[in-house]
């Protein structure tokens, strides 16, 4: 039920390419530095839970610290790494972190924390 079409609401986030991105200068030389790899922004439909209190299921645990669940299809590649805008634009940092990815038969739950 959660997967339905008229509850999904579109979020946008980036994942981790596990790709060293080489640094340049002004002059655009190299300076033998690296900074992480980010795949461009993409965009999935997804349901996200109200937010989270003590009446919640607990279902990654009562040690771990998250404030939503998101529900996502399996062909959605959100993991630990990725970097997610929900409701804000892309054009400043990410308002939310993955903690946890939890697969099922028929879909994810993927535990998240809101950093700002």
């Amino acid at each position: 039920m959660q997967l339905l079409k008229r509850n999904k609401q579109t979020i946008k986030y980036k994942t981790y390419s596990h790709e060293m991105t080489p640094m340049t200068d002004s002059d655009g030389y190299f300076t033998g530095e690296y900074t992480e790899g980010y795949s461009e922004v993409k965009t999935a439909k997804v349901y996200i839970t109200a937010n989270r209190g003590d009446a919640s299921e607990e279902m990654f645990g009562t040690t771990l610290d998250y404030d939503n669940i998101i529900y996502a299809e399996l062909s959605t590649d959100i993991d630990e790494y990725s970097l997610l805008w929900v409701g804000v634009p892309t054009t400043g940092q990410n308002d939310y972190i993955v903690r946890r990815v939890a697969t099922s038969l028929n879909h994810k739950a993927i535990a998240i924390k809101k950093v700002r």
